[in-house]
């Protein structure tokens, strides 16, 4: 009987150098984008929607690429410093890839919608963002966007689902 109690021990602890019981915890996949405003433009428009009076429009250029990953699309939500008077403020700024907003404004600038996003790949993405009313009359550079800042980054896979992506620190 002691033997076997022995033997028992000794396979156990043969057993236990194979299978350790804390087992290495596999980190989940980081996924990073890059995103820059490279242009930003603004121009005269007639307004597209009732209700808003906006003459002007910011049309913005971005260099888009997922550095680690394929998605049907990246949402970019952020904020855009627009120029005073009455005062120089942030607004909110928010847009995906895929789709487009439905006042999209008569320029001859094509507001490019992607079918999906590639890894490795830099797409540039033409956007718009209207200025406020509250900086009409719009003269000269009133209600332009002077910077973008990106918050928030987000992925869509084939299914819709929503995946946090972070934002490459050296692309900005």
């Amino acid at each position: 009987m002691k033997q076997l109690i022995l033997l028992s021990a000794f396979a156990l602890a043969l057993a236990c150098a194979d299978f350790p019981s804390n087992p290495v915890k596999v980190q989940p996949e980081i996924r990073t984008a890059s995103v820059k405003l490279t242009e930003t433009q603004y121009v005269p428009v007639d307004p597209p929607g009732a209700g808003l009076v906006a003459s002007k429009v910011n049309i913005l250029c971005f260099e888009v690429r997922a550095e680690n990953f394929e998605a049907r699309a990246i949402e970019l939500i952020g904020k855009a410093t627009v120029e005073g008077p009455p005062e120089t403020k942030e607004h909110a700024f928010h847009f995906r890839t895929d789709k487009i907003d439905s006042m999209v404004p008569n320029t001859a600038v094509v507001f490019n919608v992607l079918d999906s996003v590639e890894p490795e790949t830099t797409y540039t993405v033409f956007r718009f963002q209207f200025p406020m009313n509250e900086y009409s009359p719009f003269a000269d550079t009133q209600g332009m966007v002077k910077s973008v800042t990106i918050d928030e980054v987000w992925g869509y896979d084939r299914q819709g689902t929503r995946f946090h992506v972070d934002l490459n620190p050296s692309a900005e």
